[in-house]
């Protein structure tokens, strides 16, 4: 049963998973998804399989299941009226059309909110960021740093690099 994908939403198979069987020995109520997991059959697969079968088809593979599922302790006609009952619970054909396109819908309207956040986020941090200020303010601020600098202060000591003009009257 891996590789079976589905597009159904868990809710729509709660009703159906969480369902109660049965007391077990130990007098814990056991439901259909505990049932399928004590049979090594994945729950969620394999209730989201018995919605695309026919009916007929669906109890009886649920019947065998619950017959041969050791902590039921059922003959065959107990499992056969379980499992009436439990696909009864199982969405309908129009419920899994609707909830299909419903969930695709949400997902992509998920997606397309993620993005939108994340781009709001990079756009307000550009924005936000010191490299987008004023330039005059910048090169101002790189001006007087560099004066105030210890490695350009001019000694008092140094000569003049330039040369005296020889003024002649």
């Amino acid at each position: 049963m891996t590789g079976f994908s589905t597009s159904i939403p868990a809710s729509n198979l709660d009703r159906f998973l969480y369902a109660s069987i049965c007391e077990d020995c130990n007098g814990v109520q056991l439901s259909v998804l505990s049932a399928l997991a004590r049979a090594n059959v994945d729950p969620w697969e394999e209730a989201a399989r018995l919605t695309t079968v026919p009916k007929a088809t669906a109890e009886e593979a649920l019947a065998a299941i619950l017959h041969n599922a050791s902590a039921l302790n059922y003959d065959r006609s107990e499992a056969e009226a379980a499992a009436v009952r439990l696909i009864k619970l199982l969405p309908q054909d129009g419920e899994l059309g609707r909830s299909a396109h419903t969930d695709s819908a949400r997902a992509q309207v998920n997606h397309s909110i993620f993005w939108a956040v994340w781009l709001s986020f990079i756009v307000a941090a550009s924005l936000l960021s010191p490299r987008h200020q004023g330039a005059d303010s910048r090169s101002a601020a790189i001006t007087k740093s560099s004066a105030e600098s210890p490695l350009h202060r001019v000694s008092p000591f140094a000569q003049s690099a330039t040369p005296p003009s020889a003024e002649t009257d």
